[in-house]
């Protein structure tokens, strides 16, 4: 779901940048900072980093709060297309 065409317009709307795209994608599958950074070729500082704006972008304060609100931004663009508002 958070690779969906759908997550991907929330994140421009966000102005989530295209690495910080990145990092939530592997965020939310339960990555930690120092894994994200092998596998991006990035220092964990730099994942800190990008968390941060994200968090700051979405307005959360934890890793849980902005995998949820991106799920159910993607549940209530389902929800929608389907012709019924998703209630959370």
């Amino acid at each position: 779901w958070i690779q969906s065409e759908e997550a991907r317009k929330h994140f421009q709307s966000k102005k989530i940048t295209q690495r910080e795209s990145d990092v939530l994608i592997w965020v939310a599958q339960g990555k930690i900072n120092q894994e994200i950074a092998l596998i991006l070729g990035l220092s964990p500082r730099t994942v800190s980093k990008h968390l941060e704006n994200i968090f700051h972008k979405f307005e959360v304060s934890s890793r849980v709060a902005v995998v949820g609100r991106t799920y159910n931004m993607y549940r209530e663009d389902q929800g929608q297309q389907e012709g019924f508002q998703h209630i959370a």
